[in-house]
């Protein structure tokens, strides 16, 4: 009986340790990877400001095939919402802002509001093609369990970005 004691002492203090130390991590989060597209700005432009072609190019769509997803709003640019729902949850985004050729950014919400994202990717055009900048971030609040989360951020979200972004820049860059 004193073993069974112990250990359950110890897990009730791991688990105290480990909430007063989430109190000292950081809630906010921040991904950013950038890719060297040998093509111009204004044919990268619409893979990202329509939302109806990222499944061409982002990993989540290769991911999961029978995402289930539904279109509003206009084709392309500000007020554009794609709505999925998935194995791994469902979610929202939309286009909040959009500049053509140079940036486009969203909103993006996920299992009702439990997750929220600002993204944004940005052109700018050098050494003959365009530099394409996908940065996101976020704020997990005092949640405890966020918080530890928001630690790995950058490689797991980071992972997916590289991903999509090379997958964009072979879609643009092949023969034609």
């Amino acid at each position: 009986m004193k073993i069974v004691k112990r250990v359950a002492l110890a897990a009730v203090a791991v688990v105290i340790i480990l909430l007063i130390v989430s109190v000292f991590l950081p809630s906010k989060w921040t991904v950013e990877r950038t890719v060297h597209i040998a093509a111009p700005a204004a044919a990268v432009f619409p893979y990202i400001n329509s939302l109806k072609q990222w499944p061409a190019w982002t990993v989540w769509y290769e991911r999961e095939p029978d995402l289930r997803v539904s279109y509003d709003g206009p084709e392309a640019g500000v007020g554009a919402i794609s709505r999925w729902a998935g194995k791994d949850g469902e979610g929202e985004m939309t286009v909040t802002a959009s500049e053509q050729d140079k940036a486009v950014s969203y909103d993006l919400v996920f299992n009702n509001g439990e997750f929220r994202v600002r993204g944004v990717l940005r052109l700018a055009e050098r050494d003959g093609g365009t530099a394409v900048t996908w940065t996101s971030d976020g704020d997990v609040g005092r949640n405890p369990v966020g918080r530890y989360f928001a630690l790995f951020m950058d490689r797991w979200m980071g992972r997916d970005f590289e991903h999509s972004l090379a997958t964009l820049k072979k879609t643009l860059e092949k023969p034609r």
